[in-house]
């Protein structure tokens, strides 16, 4: 049975989120504080499981940059990229607001 995702506005069936985490994605998480790693850690289980419940996840602020092209918050100083394809999240990197423009102009 396929719910509505209120998070993207799409149907998602549950459950069937995979996720790929990129290197760029591990080496950000390398170069900030461990709390703040665990925080933006924290965010991606949060996010990966409103992806397959279909429930908005409180305080993520997630949204979309353009095209497959998303941003959450795991902080308020820290952003999360991500990209989405039907039902792979690809984790790119963990920055401030700054650095994930900086990134996405890149891509």
């Amino acid at each position: 049975m396929k719910i509505p995702s209120p998070l993207f506005g799409r149907e998602t069936p549950p459950g069937v989120i995979r996720a790929r985490v990129l290197r760029s994605f591990d080496a950000s998480l390398e170069r900030i504080h461990p709390e703040e790693a665990n925080a933006v850690r924290g965010a991606v289980v949060r996010l990966l499981d409103a992806l397959q419940t279909g429930q908005r996840p409180a305080g993520l602020g997630v949204r979309k940059l353009r095209g497959r092209w998303w941003e959450c918050r795991s902080s308020l100083g820290r952003r999360i990229l991500f990209s989405l394809e039907h039902d792979l999240v690809t984790f790119v990197q963990a920055g401030t607001h700054d650095e994930i423009r900086r990134t996405l102009h890149r891509l």
